[in-house]
């Protein structure tokens, strides 16, 4: 990932993490997970790639959960947009919001 980009006026970023429901998870069939796999990563690439700001997926070590999402955008929408799309997916269902912030970045003058 390439450094967070820079503006005067500052990017809203939205720091999202989750515990995997691992028991529910691993009662799937195999089939039915590599489909929900393929959701979201077709997502997870659509987010990485936006228009105006940056995204990221990284996997955590320690208590706040197993996955870390983080989006730079130019506006709230935008972040809103974005968590909502998540929810829409049928991944979204095993996954436990364990800890989320919302910063702001401004450059000082």
């Amino acid at each position: 990932m390439s450094a967070a980009p820079v503006t005067l006026e500052g990017w809203y970023v939205l720091h999202s993490m989750y515990a995997v429901d691992w028991p529910r998870w691993n009662a799937l069939g195999g089939a039915e997970r590599d489909a929900l796999v393929a959701e979201a990563t077709a997502l997870l690439e659509r987010q990485s790639a936006p228009a105006d700001g940056q995204s990221g997926c990284w996997t955590l070590l320690g208590h706040k959960g197993d996955l870390c999402l983080m989006h730079w955008r130019r506006d709230l929408e935008a972040l809103r947009a974005e968590e909502v799309a998540l929810a829409r997916t049928r991944l979204r269902a095993f996954l436990v919001p364990t800890y989320s912030y919302l910063s702001v970045i401004e450059l000082g003058t």
